[in-house]
């Protein structure tokens, strides 16, 4: 008797020891085996099932709500300056001056009087106009403030600060802080600014005099004196002149130069009558740190000079046990501002 084992080979692929029931190349085979099958071929590779990702929905981002702080604008403004808060809006927007109520005072960029001409020009273009009175021009006129070397009570604290840091961030004009201690340096020094006293490129939308006074003087420096009783006050006028923007305005930081107000014999209302068309502030008795006040500082329409508008806070001084004082704007009487109706006006107006 004979026993068989395996059945032969398969009739498809002719491997031995196998039938076509499990060869890969039978396509009724529902059980391919290429073990049993070698000449059928090699076996497929395996493919992996693909990775399944769970989808997910991204999570915003949560951002909490924060109300917004209000802006706490304390009453006290920097030294040397306050700010009528009913006029606050004139003067610069909003929030900046808010901002520069908080904010400690910021040194002005001072001129110093060997080398002038440097930090003068450093604030404004470089190029000269062609000399054509445009309100388009590129190079702004300037507020100018000139601060006396003669500061023996440190009256002044290296130029006031209050009105430095108000007048540096009016961006219509530069701003200059110069030291001065006669004419002569007044003249160079206002030359290396605005250009040839002829020909000025740019005009002082602002001035500013910061020295000593008396009702008959102003002490440019020790021992040198502008004064209404030797006719110096005249050589003054003459030198700034040509260089002050039409309807500009000054302001005489110096003690009691305007004693007795407007109309009376006083270094202020001789100055304004040596300059018509421009009102000059001064004050009628000895100005203290903190009691001077803006009511109003914007540029004109143009850009060409400041609006700017000067008082004493009355209440301030009274506080203090003090007696009241004033600061007055003075005007040329030759143009119809005589002595009783500026007193008028003024008396309305305050």
């Amino acid at each position: 008797m004979f026993s068989q084992i395996g059945g032969g080979k398969c009739s498809i692929c002719h491997s031995p020891g196998t039938t076509k029931t499990t060869c890969p190349l039978n396509p009724e085979c529902l059980t391919p085996n290429y073990k049993k099958h070698p000449l059928a071929g090699p076996a497929p590779l395996a493919v992996p099932a693909p990775l399944a990702v769970p989808h997910k929905a991204p999570v915003p981002l949560a951002v909490p709500h924060k109300a917004q702080v209000p802006l706490v604008v304390p009453h006290k403004a920097p030294v040397g300056l306050r700010i009528d808060p009913d006029h606050v809006a004139d003067i610069i927007p909003l929030a900046k001056a808010q901002a520069l109520l908080r904010a400690p005072p910021q040194e002005p960029e001072a001129l110093p009087p060997q080398e002038p001409e440097a930090q003068a020009l450093a604030r404004a273009p470089s190029q000269e106009p062609d000399g054509a009175e445009d309100h388009t021009r590129s190079i702004p006129n300037v507020i100018v403030m000139l601060q006396t070397t003669y500061d023996h009570c440190r009256a002044f604290d290296d130029g006031d600060r209050g009105l430095a840091s108000l007048f540096g961030s009016i961006k219509s004009f530069a701003f200059v802080h110069a030291y001065i201690s006669d004419l002569s340096q007044i003249k160079d020094t206002l030359t290396n600014i605005c250009g040839t006293e002829q020909k000025p490129y740019r005009k002082i939308a602002h001035l500013i005099f910061m020295a000593h006074g008396s009702p008959s003087y102003m002490a440019i420096s020790e021992g040198y004196h502008v004064s209404i009783e030797d006719g110096s006050v005249i050589d003054l006028a003459d030198v700034v002149r040509n260089y002050l923007e039409k309807n500009s305005r000054i302001l005489l930081h110096s003690c009691t130069t305007g004693q007795g107000g407007p109309g009376a014999h006083n270094f202020a209302q001789v100055l304004a009558d040596l300059l018509p068309g421009h009102t000059i502030y001064a004050s009628d008795n000895k100005i203290s740190q903190g009691d001077l006040l803006i009511t109003l500082a914007r540029p004109d329409t143009y850009d060409k000079y400041l609006e700017v508008e000067y008082e004493i806070d009355v209440d301030r001084v009274v506080r203090r046990g003090k007696d009241p004082y004033a600061v007055y704007p003075f005007n040329s009487r030759q143009h119809g501002g005589g002595k009783h109706q500026m007193k008028e006006w003024i008396a309305v107006r305050l």
